[in-house]
């Protein structure tokens, strides 16, 4: 029978179902003794993990022994295998099963342990459950053992293999001067013992993690004849479509086994497999234990690893040829340069290799790279192990120009300076020393220190020092003074001093991608396009709404105290972005001391003192506190959208989008575009100030702070673009095209593309279309179509309804 690698038992769990007549198992019950002796040599003397794995089979099957029957199987091993070399291996784990901590083989007995990985601490690890008297099923994704490195082992792990009958599977174990052993020879011999003791080994399996146990399901075994369908065992009630699995166990040359797992699933706990047909998917297990390394942690549990110093060092694995020359060769555990300055001048007189040399030359040129450390350790069964240990400074390689530093514990690039990590893919800079994650594809400038992430797209020159916050994106130039906004890519000029510090009170929200000017203290929101003055404290949205809503993220300038003030004791709510009291209000500003509903998402202003509420569209004056009430105010119907003024302020048309005329306060309504003049609080005014109509968009004159008068002053509104005209200024306005000129501020806009002279350290932002003047603190969004001048303290939003040409008599409005 060609028998499955994968499997270690044929009686076990998910051996083949149906023997080849070339078993053992099919001959004669009574075989000479000297059969089984032959194959259990072949099971001692195998040098490969296939091998191994066969011949117990074999052995299994020529002694009708079920290794599945792990409480009896090594008892029932031990009476039908009557040799004389077994007998030794016996003895040896006999005396180790008599430890008094076993409690001769029952401390476990009701545990089903499943071992992930066939490594020396796994295999080691099974072994140990199997003399606890566990069931225990290992496995190994790996169909075979390739790992040559040599290891020294240490007095007690000597001791503990020995007791393991190592010597009796391995005569050349520890047989020369020095203590080591290969790693493939060390799983070859701990695989021998965990298969004698009775466990279960699947090579071949791949473990992609762990199913949680389902609360019902049923299930069946029973015996039968070869000549019987294994079906017919299946209650009357079960049919084959519901069977998840259907598996049949040789015991002996006429009567097998049948186990089958309904579709209902497991009562235990299980391991999700690759192929998803293995038997072991179907094995269920109280304990896990996981060797197979760091990439299975199992949930829950942490991995600690302890590593020392830099090593650096060249293996090299040579294949023994038993040659007359090899056999001469001495093993040495170390030769290190101080002790035997001899080898090493020899060394440098027969191949150039020294201590000597060229330090950018390395050892691979034959450059004469400085070593500190030589071992040869030879394999007894097929190679001979070297090891080269460089002193810890540099290793170069001529092939790759690959630099090794101790000191960082990096690996760089001659060319790019860059490091380069196998396993993350990751560069580093040589100077800075710092590492960043392979999975952001991160890579630094050892110059200046930059931090450039790909997430963020976000690339900076050398000469600036650079960092990047990894929540907001947002990369900040040192020397220049820069911020900018990966998202909104929003570029502040260096004269407005735009950080994150506590001197220039500058604030970033990484929701919503905002950038605050030192100087004219504005704020940009690039999803909502909000402005924030914080000079006027003025908030005003892009859609027309007050700013503080669910849907627009909530940013105040610093010196409001509006947002998370020590003096108010304010909250935000993640929920909404609504400001809350801490005490019981759900908003108070210090300035103006007003109550703000949080249901209505209403808007403070500091120096008017005015509050707005969005979804009613109701403008309250601060100073003589007027409340929308029947009683004493005036009221106007919700439907429609209405500004209510104390004292003498007058109501204009509820239908149409209200305005209020005053003294000093004047509001436009949220319906149509919002205009604040903060200086006089004038606007509306048929004698000596003009409003253009809602249509067109709304202006403002810097100097006299009043409406663009058709008699003085000139407008001209394109489709989108906006401008103002100041006393002595002239404005030209084409199409698309529009220029304003001015003593020393140009600006020009061609559909999105926007450029602004050097003198006004303006800023230009492609995405966002974001304009920011420093000496005149202006601040354009294309978006939003919005205009902030620090100077004149003034807020203009406008939104394309048409073009206008000129200015509008009142009664236009």
């Amino acid at each position: 029978m060609e028998m499955n690698s994968s499997l270690v038992h044929p009686w076990g769990f998910g051996a083949s179902a149906d023997p080849s007549p070339t078993c053992p198992m099919a001959m004669a019950p009574h075989d000479p003794p000297s059969a089984s002796h032959a194959l259990f040599d072949s099971f001692v003397h195998a040098q490969s993990c296939k091998d191994v794995l066969q011949y117990f089979s074999q052995l299994c099957c020529h002694l009708e022994v079920d290794p599945r029957d792990y409480k009896c199987f090594y008892v029932k091993l031990k009476e039908r295998l009557n040799y004389w070399k077994a007998k030794a291996l016996w003895a040896k784990l006999d005396k180790r099963a008599t430890h008094i901590d076993y409690q001769q083989g029952k401390a476990c007995t009701n545990n089903k342990c499943l071992v992930l990985g066939a490594g020396p601490c796994g295999l080691r690890t099974a072994i140990e459950l199997a003399f606890l008297g566990a069931q225990v099923v290992l496995l190994e994704k790996r169909d075979a053992f390739s790992r040559n490195n040599v290891l020294h082992l240490w007095p007690f792990t000597i001791h503990d293999l020995r007791g393991l009958g190592a010597k009796k599977l391995y005569g050349k174990f520890c047989s020369g001067s020095l203590d080591h052993i290969s790693i493939r020879q060390l799983q070859l011999i701990l695989l021998k013992v965990a298969l004698l003791l009775g466990v279960e080994v699947h090579t071949g399996v791949e473990y992609r993690g762990l199913l949680e146990p389902q609360r019902h399901a049923t299930g069946v075994t029973g015996l039968f004849t070869c000549s019987q369908c294994p079906c017919s065992l299946l209650p009357p009630q079960i049919k084959m479509p519901c069977v998840t699995s259907l598996f049949v166990f040789a015991l002996h040359s006429h009567v097998c086994r049948l186990f089958w797992l309904p579709a209902s699933g497991a009562v235990g706990w299980r391991a999700d497999v690759l192929p998803q047909s293995h038997p072991s998917s179907c094995f269920q297990f109280d304990v896990f234990i996981s060797a197979g390394g760091g990439r299975f942690v199992p949930e829950g549990f942490r991995r600690k690893e302890l590593r020392g110093k830099l090593a650096i060092g060249i293996t090299a694995n040579f294949i023994n040829r038993h040659t007359a020359a090899e056999t001469q060769v001495p093993e040495i555990s170390g030769v290190a340069r101080i002790y035997n300055q001899k080898f090493f001048q020899n060394l440098l007189t027969e191949t150039g290799v020294s201590r000597g040399g060229t330090e950018g030359e390395g050892w691979m040129k034959g450059g004469g790279e400085r070593k500190s450390r030589l071992a040869e350790w030879r394999g007894h069964s097929a190679a001979s192990y070297v090891l080269i240990s460089a002193e810890s400074h540099v290793l170069i390689s001529a092939a790759s120009y690959v630099l090794i530093s101790a000191a960082s514990y990096v690996l760089i690039s001659a060319a790019s300076y860059a490091l380069i990590s196998a396993e993350s893919y990751a560069l580093i800079s040589a100077e800075s020393y710092a590492l960043i994650s392979a999975e952001s594809y991160a890579l630094i400038s050892a110059e200046s220190y930059a931090l450039i992430s790909a997430e963020s797209h976000v690339l900076i020159s050398v000469a600036s020092h650079v960092l990047i916050s990894a929540e907001s994106y947002v990369l900040i130039s040192a020397e220049s003074y820069v911020l900018i906004s990966a998202a909104s890519y929003v570029l502040i000029s260096a004269e407005s001093y735009v950080l994150i510090s506590a001197e220039s009170h500058v604030l970033i929200s990484a929701a919503s991608y905002v950038l605050i000017s030192a100087e004219s203290y504005a704020l940009i929101s690039a999803e909502s396009h909000v402005l924030i003055s914080a000079e006027s404290y003025v908030l005003i949205s892009a859609e027309s709404y007050v700013l503080i809503s669910a849907e627009s993220h909530v940013l105040i300038s610093a010196e409001s105290y509006v947002l998370i003030s020590a003096e108010s004791y304010a909250l935000i709510s993640a929920a909404s972005y609504v400001l809350i009291s801490v005490a019981s209000y759900v908003l108070i500003s210090v300035a103006s001391y007003v109550l703000i509903s949080a249901a209505s998402y209403v808007l403070i202003s500091a120096e008017s003192h005015v509050l707005i509420s969005a979804e009613s569209y109701v403008l309250i004056s601060a100073e003589s506190y007027a409340l929308i009430s029947a009683a004493s105010y005036v009221l106007i119907s919700a439907e429609s959208h209405v500004l209510i003024s104390a004292e003498s302020y007058v109501l204009i048309s509820a239908e149409s989008y209200a305005l209020i005329s005053a003294a000093s306060y004047v509001l436009i309504s949220a319906e149509s575009d919002v205009l604040i003049s903060v200086a006089s609080y004038a606007l509306i005014s048929a004698e000596s100030y003009v409003l253009i109509s809602v249509a067109s968009y709304v202006l403002i004159s810097a100097e006299s702070y009043v409406l663009i008068r058709a008699e003085s002053y000139a407008l001209i509104s394109a489709e989108s673009y906006v401008l103002i005209s100041a006393a002595s200024y002239a404005l030209i306005s084409a199409e698309s095209y529009v220029l304003i000129s001015a003593e020393s501020y140009v600006l020009i806009s061609a559909e999105s593309h926007v450029l602004i002279s050097a003198e006004s350290y303006a800023l230009i932002s492609a995405e966002s279309h974001v304009l920011i003047s420093v000496e005149s603190y202006a601040l354009i969004s294309a978006d939003s179509y919005v205009l902030i001048s620090a100077e004149s303290y003034v807020l203009i939003r406008g939104r394309s309804r048409g073009a206008a040409t000129g200015a509008l008599a009142p009664s236009e409005i």
